[in-house]
């Protein structure tokens, strides 16, 4: 080991410009006489090899003077002399597996230090301890984990994450052929293997996007949609379009500056694209409506009645875009209000061109059905966090012994016991003649989402609803 340590400060000057001389190098491990450690001498820190072959080495010999044999790489460390010694297990076939491992060792190490009453090392251990649980949470969430930040006991494998890369940073014992020292070309000079950059585990694993940053993209896409309008309608020579343009930029400034402090921005507000600057405008491409092919021997009576099924699903079809774009911006999902933005925008298309056709009595063009499924969270984003909604809609079938269905006068009152102190009631407006009052009254109630007691109004005791008949 002492050998080796020399021969790390000889590589270190190598590589520095140093010059090194060759004359005092050791032999190779497999050409060293039977006696060379048995004589070795060993005084305070200083060795002195007794060698007929090689010259011995004192106190004054400088470290600079030794360097490594053109025909060996350097003397290495057996992979299983340094299990054996750091008792370490086996090199794990699964990332789960090498995780379970460093886990327990460093459980195992944490108990041995609370017994020894090392309360440093034992909070230390700790950490480490829950550093790994949470690594293991997260590699069995399919999420990304860092596994360069995770320590490596002595003795333990490599990771197998796969490739090379992946085990030289997961601390692994054995050496690419890059980490190697550098050998002795045939003319006496230093040839430096070349050295191949390791990058982070990190690199391969993109990071999903926050909403944050996504509403920061999203702004800053929109006003370059603005400029290049307002740049084109001013060479079109329009020029109160581009003042337009302009205006609507400036608003959005302010929007840009608090999103890029980190500060939350309502992207419901935001101006809808300018024309024919919208997000993905170049994924279809423009046909000739005889390109596109028609229906053969479709009477006038078909024609119409295909025209206007196919008008009124289209229809149908923007407003449903239109509700659910509206719907994903006050949610805060960008990119589900982007793809309803572009499924209204090509629906729009269709529904022009296919009105188009029928006003210059072109046959039905062909056409087919999709059925996509999307996932639409049921929320009331346009209410503030601090309120609720209560809505009152109609009554079903009431009975009273004794007065017929056209005497009832009936209203419905309800009670939310929240705050404890000045719980919350009202009641509806009074119906009569009907036995089935539609009564479709809506009403706010104030809650506070971080109080305790609210969640035990909701476990327990809810809203109590009570229908009351005036006589």
């Amino acid at each position: 080991m002492k050998i080796c340590k020399e021969f790390k400060v000889v590589i270190e000057a190598a590589e520095g410009g140093q010059e090194i001389d060759l004359s005092e190098i050791p032999p190779p491990p497999d050409q060293l006489p039977a006696d060379f450690f048995e004589t070795a001498l060993v005084t305070g820190n200083t060795v002195t090899q007794v060698d007929n072959k090689s010259p011995s080495t004192s106190e004054k010999t400088p470290p600079a003077k030794l360097a490594q044999s053109a025909d060996d790489d350097g003397p290495e460390i057996d992979p299983s002399d340094v299990k054996a010694a750091f008792n370490a297990p086996d090199a794990p076939k699964t990332v789960l597996e090498a995780l379970q491992q460093r886990l327990e060792k460093y459980k195992s190490t944490h108990e041995e230090a609370k017994t020894a009453g090392d309360s440093s090392k034992a909070r230390r251990m700790q950490r480490i301890v829950q550093q790994y649980q949470q690594a293991i949470k997260d590699y069995q969430a399919k999420r990304h984990v860092d596994f360069a930040e995770l320590p490596t006991p002595p003795g333990f494998g490599p990771i197998p994450i796969g490739g090379p890369r992946a085990s030289n940073s997961a601390g692994g014992l054995s050496q690419s052929p890059a980490s190697r020292p550098a050998v002795m070309g045939s003319g006496g000079a230093i040839q430096a293997p070349a050295r191949s950059s390791i990058g982070s585990m990190g690199a391969g694993h993109s990071s999903r996007e926050s909403r944050q940053v996504q509403q920061y993209n999203l702004l800053q896409e929109r006003e370059k949609q603005f400029k290049m309008a307002a740049v084109k309608a001013k060479q079109e020579g329009d020029l109160e379009t581009a003042k337009m343009y302009l205006r609507q930029i400036k608003g959005l400034e302010p929007m840009l500056k608090a999103s890029a402090n980190g500060l939350p921005v309502d992207v419901a507000s935001l101006p809808k694209p300018p024309p024919g600057m919208g997000h993905d405008t170049d994924d279809y491409d423009v046909v000739q409506y005889e390109e596109a092919g028609a229906l053969p021997g479709s009477s006038v009576k078909n024609r119409t009645e295909a025209y206007s099924q196919l008008e009124k699903d289209l229809v149908d079809q923007v407003a449903m875009c239109v509700r659910n774009e509206s719907h994903f911006k006050k949610a805060g999902d960008i990119p589900m209000a982007r793809k309803f933005e572009r499924f209204n925008r090509d629906s729009r298309k269709d529904l022009d061109s296919l009105r188009s056709a029928y006003k210059n009595s072109a046959s039905v063009p062909r056409f087919h059905y999709e059925t996509r499924a999307f996932t639409v969270i049921k929320c009331c984003p346009e209410l503030p966090d601090n309120v609720m909604e209560l809505s009152v809609i109609r009554g079903l079938g009431y009975s009273l012994t004794g007065f017929a269905p056209t005497d009832f006068v009936t209203y419905v009152k309800w009670d939310f016991p929240f705050p404890t102190e000045a719980p919350q009631t009202s009641k509806t407006m009074a119906f009569k003649g009907t036995n089935e009052p539609d009564y479709s009254t809506t009403f706010t109630i104030k809650i506070d989402r971080k109080a305790r007691s609210l969640a035990r109004v909701f476990k327990t005791k809810g809203i109590k609803c009570e229908v009351y008949v005036k006589m």
